[in-house]
């Protein structure tokens, strides 16, 4: 499972959607919410707005900057 997770953060960090710092042995993922906003956006603006799942998908992106 370890291999499969560190493929997908991976491919996120290389997508800018995560960034990544060292603390001593282990590496630790940020998501980076700016980066994630503007991929949301154009993704609602130009594949889902005619389904109306916009709204949900922006209340996920929100709380997930709360946590």
């Amino acid at each position: 499972m370890a291999s499969s997770l560190s493929f997908h953060l991976t491919n996120l960090k290389q997508a800018g959607l995560v960034a990544e710092r060292r603390e001593g042995r282990s590496i630790i993922y940020t998501v980076r919410f700016e980066t994630m906003r503007s991929l949301m956006a154009y993704l609602l603006e130009n594949c889902c707005a005619e389904e109306g799942s916009g709204a949900a998908i922006a209340s996920l992106i929100n709380e997930g900057e709360r946590a």
